[in-house]
């Protein structure tokens, strides 16, 4: 949980850092309709991979290789 809150701190800055700094514009839609596309879309992605793969391992997703006696 803290990496997710982390890497959602971190992304912020680093638009925040470009668009105001840099003056990058940045790759996000600017309206609210824009945002609901984006949404959508990230929403779809997200039940197609549920629905094509089943639910995650409730171990975590990264597969850990199985450890070898000494």
């Amino acid at each position: 949980m803290v990496r997710i809150i982390l890497g959602l701190i971190l992304g912020l800055l680093i638009g925040i850092g470009c668009h105001r700094y840099f003056d990058i514009p940045l790759p996000a839609p600017s309206k609210f309709i824009g945002a609901l596309v984006i949404l959508s879309i990230t929403l779809s992605y997200i039940s197609t991979d549920y629905l094509l793969n089943g639910p995650m391992n409730t171990a975590g997703s990264i597969a850990r290789p199985a450890r070898r006696p000494l």
